[in-house]
């Protein structure tokens, strides 16, 4: 897990642009960490970032979606709402059946890391979260860079 989460903070590190940070997350959760789902959402104006591939939406439309999620800096892990699972998975959310959501924070909110998984039992309340914590921490403090980049 150690050697798995180095190589992911050393590409965000590496990274660009805000497409290629979006491209090295989504690479390393679905390929080093066999994941099934993720999604890296950044809060901001879509139109500033016409040209990007990442997933942008407003930071009201996050909170008209997905409040409880990002009332907390900390990881929530289990099943979520079908309308929460819509909003981080779009088309896919059906197919999730509990996620992991850490909101991501730097002064003002940034965005949120969504990671799912096909199994209801697969994320848990129970679960540590050190390691995605861990990454999370690392993109508050690239992410800003990205975001007045490509706005």
């Amino acid at each position: 897990l150690f050697e798995k989460t180095k190589k992911l903070v050393l590409s965000i590190l590496e990274a660009k642009n805000l497409d290629h940070l979006v491209s090295h997350f989504n690479r390393s959760l679905t390929g080093d960490f066999n994941m099934e789902f993720c999604n890296l959402i950044v809060f901001g104006n879509p139109e500033s970032y016409r040209n990007s591939g990442a997933k942008i939406v407003s930071i009201d439309d996050a909170y008209a979606k997905i409040p409880g999620l990002l009332k907390s800096n900390n990881a929530t892990c289990g099943v979520l709402r079908p309308e929460e699972l819509q909003f981080l998975f779009g088309s896919r959310a059906n197919q999730v059946g509990s996620a992991a959501v850490v909101p991501l924070s730097n002064g003002h909110n940034l965005g949120v890391i969504a990671i799912g998984s096909a199994d209801p039992q697969y994320f848990r309340s129970s679960m540590g979260t050190l390691f995605l914590s861990y990454i999370a921490e690392v993109l508050n403090r690239v992410l800003p860079q990205f975001m007045v980049q490509a706005g």
